[in-house]
């Protein structure tokens, strides 16, 4: 029932290297059921869970709002009052580097029950894999990390590793390692996640801009990424 046709779809037109194209994961017609009546029941927690930096795939938030708050912020640049930065960071390959474990034992820091989350771990780490070359099947094999493009479950669980970094830099600005821009607005807004894009405004020094490479750094560390 998990067993999954992968298919590689082109990220721009007269792609010809493999980084070019994006796996898609075609979920078998019964496992995207059970997956999907999983999801209705995260949809009502997700709020609770998750901070207001994020927007994406949470019900009730709009990532056309956070766009329009970092269109704000950015017009902000123009206007005298010391230096300023903007970071922009993109996670590569976001949904192929999480690491499986610590997803689970994040989910068990936030409350989830054990029951739930050995569901979720059978969802995620018993597939089985093969490659549609031309429309027809190629290979058997499994994967040892990663959450599948195409798996209703996976913007969810996605959400929730992002959550992890969320705290990280919110224990970064508590701790004055890095200083927001905007200190007067409530509440105060440092960064914005969009799935896996990053828009972080502090105000600029290399020991700040050191701490958020460390934090990028600690974060790839625990969940694979580069």
């Amino acid at each position: 029932m998990n067993h999954t046709f992968l298919t590689l779809v082109p990220k721009k037109e007269g792609a010809t290297s493999l980084v070019d194209f994006r796996p898609i994961a075609c979920c078998n017609f019964l496992y995207k059921i059970i997956t999907h009546l999983m999801c209705r029941r995260m949809e009502g927690i997700m709020q609770g869970l998750v901070s207001q930096n994020q927007a994406a795939f949470i019900k009730g938030r709009s990532i056309a709002e956070h766009s329009l708050l970092a269109h704000e912020m950015v017009r902000e640049f123009s206007k005298p009052g010391g230096m300023k930065a903007c970071v922009k960071l993109d996670l590569r390959k976001a949904y192929d580097t999480v690491n499986r474990e610590f997803l689970c034992h994040l989910m068990l820091a936030m409350g989830f029950d054990e029951r739930w989350i050995e569901r979720v771990r059978e969802c995620i780490c018993s597939p089985t894999f093969s490659v549609l070359i031309q429309g027809t099947p190629h290979g058997y094999f499994r994967s040892n990390r990663g959450l599948r493009q195409g798996d209703p479950l996976s913007p969810y669980l996605f959400t929730l590793v992002m959550e992890y970094f969320t705290c990280m830099m919110d224990t970064a600005v508590h701790s004055k390692r890095i200083v927001p821009l905007f200190r007067l607005v409530r509440p105060v807004v440092s960064y914005l996640i969009y799935a896996d894009d990053l828009l972080v405004l502090l105000q600029p020094s290399m020991r700040r801009m050191r701490a958020l490479s460390d934090i990028m750094e600690e974060f790839g560390g625990f969940l694979d990424y580069s």
